[in-house]
């Protein structure tokens, strides 16, 4: 579970991944939705802040599969 913080000064739509339901968040306002935003557009841009249940995530990072991307050179 996310709390979204819309920092835009319009609203802002995004997808529950729980519900799969689209969620409006008025401007200058936070909702509460399923699923983990830290790479997701908006929160990137700026025009929203995601504050994320770290209990939540561990399992939906658990359940993505493996992009080889997240490799550590360590020396």
């Amino acid at each position: 579970m996310a709390e979204l913080h819309n920092l835009h000064t319009a609203p802002v739509t995004v997808t529950d991944a729980a519900a799969g339901q689209r969620v409006t968040i008025q401007r200058w306002h936070s909702a509460l939705v399923s699923g983990d935003f830290r790479e997701h557009l908006f929160v990137k841009s700026g025009m929203i802040r995601a504050e994320h249940d770290e209990a939540d995530i561990k399992p939906l990072l658990a359940n993505k599969p493996d992009s080889g991307g997240d490799a550590v050179a360590t020396e």
